[in-house]
């Protein structure tokens, strides 16, 4: 998509963060953005250039190295010199490291954070706080961080909320148990955990959204990326997935594959169009309308009071 007649609505599937930002030019200018999991193997990377297009006065990346990053500050310089770019190094499964991460970033102003980071159907690994790793890194780290910046903006790079994966997340959470650690592993299923984390992130978003005072919350899919991300997912991994969400709902198709650049596009529709309402969920960059308000609400204030219960402190949501 790309010309003079180009329209928000005439973004969809195929659409590119550039042809985002051609639409929202300068929409990024002096604000300060933190995206967790910049990475120039993923979407995350593609969308801080993407930021930086639009005029992001300062960029703060959030990853585990310096050096694994340098890429991607290399392409946000080119796109715009005068971008400020801070890499902050933090672990996503530590709750201390990621307090400490917030130590350093935590007396700017933030104007949006995406919480975008994962990983997905990796082995099973407690953590040093005794939970699964996905539930971890895709959710409780991302719920202290939000909480805790107070970003006017928070955009959820989540997963689509279809009927099979919202069924599939329901087993997850069975699995996952009590105590966060999937029977101490007996339980556990890469999938599952994937689902699970990630879909503690979404409904996150909603419910910071329908609580939330002073800041807008929204989740986003971004579709099928072949990234960095996959790295663990082995053929008999992805037979399996097939196989579950195939069960789950006789509607499951399976998606075809974006660049990065398309992968980013949703993202950055929902962080620079500021007609994107609150508690909206973004997907082929437009904003979709979701059935099952009550539904959404409850599992959204029960994955606030479980991420409240593995981090020890109360939230409001409010800033």
């Amino acid at each position: 998509m790309s010309g003079p007649t180009a329209t928000v609505e005439s973004l969809g599937f195929s659409s590119t963060a550039q042809d985002v930002v051609a639409l929202f030019p300068n929409a990024a200018a002096r604000k300060t953005i933190v995206i967790t999991g910049p990475s120039p193997t993923g979407i995350g990377g593609e969308t801080a250039v993407g930021f930086a297009l639009a005029g992001a006065h300062t960029l703060i990346l959030l990853g585990r190295s310096s050096s694994s990053l340098q890429p991607v500050v290399e392409r946000i310089k080119a796109a715009n010199a005068d971008t400020i770019v801070k890499i902050v190094e933090v672990d996503l499964s530590s709750l201390s490291s990621v307090r400490k991460a917030l130590g350093k970033v935590e007396k700017v102003d933030v104007d949006v954070l995406v919480n975008n980071a994962g990983i997905m159907c990796a082995p099973f690994v407690l953590t040093e706080g005794m939970v699964e790793s996905h539930f971890a890194v895709n959710f409780l780290s991302h719920f202290v961080l939000s909480n805790l910046l107070r970003p006017k903006t928070v955009v959820h790079v989540a997963v689509d909320m279809t009927a099979a994966l919202v069924k599939l997340g329901d087993e997850a959470r069975r699995a996952f148990g009590d105590d966060g650690t999937f029977g101490g592993g007996r339980t556990y299923d890469e999938l599952l955990a994937y689902a699970n984390g990630k879909l503690c992130l979404a409904y996150f978003g909603f419910e910071l959204a329908r609580r939330g005072r002073g800041v807008k919350s929204i989740v986003v899919h971004p579709g099928l990326i072949i990234s960095g991300l996959m790295k663990h997912i082995t053929p008999t991994i992805q037979a399996s997935s097939f196989a579950k969400l195939s069960s789950s709902s006789a509607d499951f198709k399976p998606e075809s594959p974006k660049s990065f650049a398309q992968g980013a596009a949703s993202t950055l529709r929902a962080a620079l169009d500021g007609k994107v309402e609150s508690g909206s969920f973004v997907k082929d960059c437009q904003v979709v309308v979701m059935e099952g308000k009550e539904e959404r609400e409850r599992k959204g204030r029960e994955v606030w009071m479980i991420g409240e219960k593995f981090v020890g402190e109360r939230f409001e949501g409010k800033w």
